[in-house]
């Protein structure tokens, strides 16, 4: 049996990728595009395999200049990405700077001294098993903003989400 996915990763490995992520409906339609021109909406996904199969060397090439396009886009869109990240964390530094707003360093610490009463209350005493949902509820809550008080104030890390696309990318992807 014929494997259309495989013959599209060695032809289109960018595209062929982005199948198994939020930007399939994009690949999809770069692939209608030139598999099937004219064609109105989104090809399925039986009619892209019957035409992968019998590819011809001039939609072989449009599909490959298309791969690299979409690799360039993606990459475009990527650093834009980056660039809005790194205004938000500017933005959010120069309003504290310029309010002279003490609400958020109050909120951080109140946080922080949560956490930290929390993980005493964890290691010094013994939490009774009708309480133990609540408090790991309330514990797993707390984790999530002590994160993103860390983040405000020491920037979110562009290798985390380079991780999280990369996990991604590898639970989508089939053997």
């Amino acid at each position: 049996m014929f494997d259309w996915k495989k013959a599209l990763r060695t032809a289109a490995p960018v595209l062929a990728t982005a199948l198994g992520t939020p930007a399939a409906g994009a690949a999809t339609k770069i692939l209608t595009n030139i598999l099937f021109p004219g064609k109105p909406g989104e090809a399925t996904e039986d009619e892209i395999a019957a035409k992968v199969e019998t590819i011809s060397a001039g939609e072989l090439l449009a599909l490959k200049a298309a791969d690299q396009q979409f690799a360039k886009d993606m990459e475009a869109f990527r650093i834009q990405e980056l660039q809005v990240d790194a205004g938000d964390r500017a933005n959010a530094r120069a309003r504290e700077v310029a309010t002279k707003d003490v609400f958020p360093k109050i909120l951080a610490g109140a946080t922080l001294l949560t956490f930290y009463v929390l993980v005493f209350v964890l290691v010094r005493a013994p939490i009774p098993d009708a309480n133990r949902s609540a408090f790991d509820i309330t514990l797993g809550a707390v984790v999530g903003a002590v994160t993103t008080v860390m983040a405000y104030y020491f920037g979110s890390s562009s290798s985390s989400r380079a991780k999280d696309r990369a996990m991604s990318e590898a639970l989508s992807t089939k053997p």
